[in-house]
């Protein structure tokens, strides 16, 4: 067992910001939870087949956006990841969290839980300056990789990812360890299974409206001086304080051409 430090950004009861530093421990013999593993781990409980064509392992960012892809029963041999597990609880909330945790004790549903923080040739320290979704995509990659290399290459692993650039990066890195993308996973390996590629189409879309109205709103309060007058003289805007014009709004240090002004429907009485 070694002993190492894990350095985790945590968010308060109160929403402040709270960097935690806890012991972290590996192990060298960590549960598979497949029947063709072949170091003979401790594998009680739910374990994956080995009938299956391949087993998937979808990164951090699958496993919180495309949940209900993962539901499907015909989708057979799932890995989730520590790091994708935690992902989900972070970002998600414990409702979306509750929600993997009944699937993966479901026993009708082929999926299990690989602790690869914990595993000794598995884990990925954190680089220093490291956006954290490319080191949660290293870290399931180089899962996927141990697990393959742990059943001796008897079962073709399969990451699935959104992110193009982690499929450019890992999916010719090693043999027997494929990186698509999910769309490219459902149509090549479940062409027939229509509803799920019908509900990853709607979910990314929803994503991508989504994430163009968060950029719209990023965006549009920052707006140049004849703009924001011409808006309130039309009734578009409205004044949130006192005169602006060629005055510096007050308790901003900002100048009047990068005031936050709102559209008055989302003004609530």
């Amino acid at each position: 067992m070694i002993k190492t430090e894990k350095v985790l950004h945590l968010k308060s009861s109160r929403g402040r910001k709270v960097r935690v530093v806890r012991e972290h421990y590996l192990r060298e013999h960590v549960p598979c939870y497949s029947s063709l593993c072949q170091a003979q781990c401790a594998n009680e409980g739910k374990v994956l087949s080995g009938e299956v064509t391949h087993y998937v392992i979808p990164d951090a960012g699958v496993a919180r956006d495309f949940m209900e892809i993962l539901e499907f029963r015909e989708i057979q041999g799932i890995v989730f990841t520590q790091t994708a597990c935690q992902a989900v609880q972070h970002s998600r909330g414990r409702r979306q969290y509750n929600r993997l945790r009944s699937l993966l004790k479901d026993p009708r549903h082929h999926c299990i839980l690989f602790a690869n923080e914990f595993q000794e040739y598995s884990y990925c320290p954190r680089e220093k300056g490291e956006p954290q979704d490319k080191w949660q995509t290293r870290c399931v990659y180089h899962a996927a990789v141990w697990y393959h290399d742990h059943l001796a290459g008897l079962k073709p692993v399969v990451m699935i990812t959104e992110d193009q650039t982690a499929v450019a990066e890992y999916s010719s890195l090693n043999c027997g360890v494929y990186v698509l993308s999910t769309q490219e996973y459902l149509q090549t390996f479940w062409p027939e299974l229509q509803a799920a590629l019908e509900l990853y189409c709607s979910i990314a879309q929803s994503l991508q409206e989504r994430g163009s109205e968060e950029t719209e709103r990023e965006y549009t309060e920052h707006l140049p001086a004849e703009v924001l007058e011409a808006g309130i003289k039309s009734g578009r805007y409205i004044q949130a304080g006192g005169g602006w014009r060629g005055h510096v709004c007050k308790h901003s240090g900002h100048r009047p051409d990068q005031c936050n002004i709102s559209p008055q429907w989302n003004i609530k009485s």
